[in-house]
């Protein structure tokens, strides 16, 4: 079974990029187009590893950051934040997170990042 990933991004281009990547990189993918589409997601949903950008409307990358933080279930889960706005890495929630990576998106970057971040997991 592959990694699992969720990746929570409201832009759809950049959202079809991962998801076609990462899949190509063997993992599994799910995806949620907003924040509250993911806290939806990870009521019943425990994946290894989310891609979270930070800017989104309404329920934003932060909110979606402090509640996996906060959520006993979800303590191990690898966070992976991409932002536009490398500033953003200052931020108390971007500090919780396991990696920060600015965008445009490197896939194979993420990729390696994935993979090393779930060795030292396991």
């Amino acid at each position: 079974m592959g990694i699992r990933t969720l990746v929570v991004e409201d832009d759809s281009r950049t959202c079809d990029l991962l998801e076609l990547m990462l899949r190509r990189a063997q993992m599994e993918v799910d995806v949620a187009e907003s924040g509250g589409a993911a806290l939806k997601y990870l009521e019943n949903h425990t994946p290894d590893v989310a891609i979270i950008d930070l800017h989104m409307r309404q329920v934003n990358g932060y909110d979606v950051i402090n509640a996996i933080r906060a959520d006993e279930r979800l303590q191990n889960m690898v966070i992976i934040v991409i932002t536009a706005n490398p500033s953003a890495i200052n931020s108390p929630e971007a500090q919780k997170a396991n990696a920060f990576l600015a965008k445009p998106i490197d896939i194979q970057r993420i990729v390696e990042v994935i993979q090393k971040l779930i060795q030292v997991r396991r």
